[in-house]
């Protein structure tokens, strides 16, 4: 595993099975480094890889109005397809129901933040 030195902070070791800062989803490796107050890297998978500094930079506030509405979005998508199969409790749902539930939600999360963030017109 590789791993960088900076002064007098720990060594940064690359990714070995991270998660994505924009979907959740697992990052391929690419890695922003931030420095605000103890240098970090925020790992990305290789769709976002173009919006972390950009998320990285944002004001929290901002940010993490963005990252609700999104949450917002997926719950939605995540209710329709709890319509679709007519049911409406989680613990009623088969094991491949709640799986399919699960990755609807997920996957929804990481398209409407990416979407919010890349309309987004805060400079970076």
């Amino acid at each position: 595993m590789r791993t960088v030195r900076l002064s007098k902070w720990p060594p940064l070791r690359a990714s070995n099975g991270g998660v994505c800062a924009i979907c959740r989803c697992r990052d391929d490796g690419f890695g922003v480094l931030t420095t605000d107050r103890r240098p970090s890297v925020a790992w990305a998978c290789n769709k976002h890889v173009h919006l972390v500094k950009k998320a990285l930079l944002m004001n929290r506030k901002i940010y993490d109005a963005i990252e609700r509405g999104a949450l917002e979005d997926a719950g939605a998508e995540a209710g329709q397809f709890l319509d679709a199969i007519g049911e409406t409790d989680l613990a009623a749902l088969s094991t491949k129901d709640y799986g399919t539930f699960c990755e609807v939600m997920i996957d929804a999360f990481g398209k409407s933040l990416q979407a919010r963030l890349e309309s987004s017109d805060t400079p970076f």
